[in-house]
């Protein structure tokens, strides 16, 4: 069932250059968007939001949360650990 305070967008991610000052690519993704009755606006969700900088990273090549999550745990590293290392 559709839910009309919800829907998907299209979203373009401006992937920056090595310098951070320009822009390398731009990827279209669609995005979740919800309605704000006070704003009377879409506004992106946080699932939108996360998918936003997951895309950003993911054609930067970093590692996301998760897969640095996942890799410090692999290694048996606590947080603390992980930062001292990098």
């Amino acid at each position: 069932m559709n839910n009309p305070k919800f829907q998907t967008q299209p979203f373009d991610v401006s992937i920056p250059d090595l310098s951070g000052e320009a822009v390398a690519e731009v990827v279209t993704i669609h995005v979740e968007m919800e309605w704000d009755e006070e704003l009377h606006q879409w506004l992106i969700t946080p699932d939108g939001m996360r998918k936003i900088d997951d895309t950003k990273a993911r054609h930067m090549g970093l590692l996301l949360p998760a897969e640095f999550k996942e890799l410090r745990e692999r290694h048996g590293y606590s947080q603390k650990e992980m930062g001292e290392l990098f």
